[in-house]
C-alpha cells in the first residue's frame, strides 16, 4: 500500500489515506506519487497531496494528521510534528522544531523540560 497525505492551504495535513499499489503502477517513490496525485484528483478533485511513508524511508517521517509539510526540507519536502514551544525554531536538515539552546546533558538529572517563559532548559524531578 502506499500513503498519501492530504495536506490544506497551510501545508498542515488534515488527512492520511491508503492507495492499492497497483493504483501507482507497484512504483517506488518519487516515480509513484504523480501517479497516486493523478489517480485521488480523479476520485477526491480540488485537494493537494503529498505520499508519504508508512516506514520513514522518504519525506523523514509518517505524515500525521496536525503534522506540516515543509517543501524546504530535504529532496522532496518532509512531514514534521507541530512546533511544541512558539520559540522554537524549524531545522530543514532534519525537518524538525527544535529548541533554540540544545538540551543540557547532565548525568544527574533525570530529563528537562522546555520552558519558553525563561528561554531555557528547566530540570523534571
Amino acid at each position: 500500500m502506499a500513503h498519501f497525505a492530504e495536506i490544506n492551504e497551510n501545508n498542515i495535513v488534515i488527512n492520511v489515506i491508503k492507495v492499492d499499489n497497483l493504483m501507482i503502477n507497484d512504483l517506488p517513490f518519487p516515480d509513484s506519487e504523480l501517479i497516486g496525485i493523478n489517480f485521488l484528483n480523479q476520485l477526491l478533485p480540488g485537494r493537494t497531496w503529498k505520499q508519504t511513508s508508512i516506514n520513514n524511508n522518504f519525506r523523514f517521517r509518517y505524515a500525521g494528521i496536525g503534522y506540516e509539510f515543509h517543501s524546504e526540507s530535504g529532496d522532496h519536502g518532509g512531514f514534521c510534528p507541530p512546533r511544541a514551544y512558539s520559540d522554537w525554531l524549524f531545522d530543514t536538515e532534519n525537518c524538525l522544531w527544535q529548541a533554540p539552546l540544545p538540551m543540557p546533558a547532565d548525568s544527574n538529572v533525570i530529563s528537562y523540560q522546555w520552558d519558553s517563559a525563561i528561554g531555557n532548559w528547566k530540570a523534571v524531578e
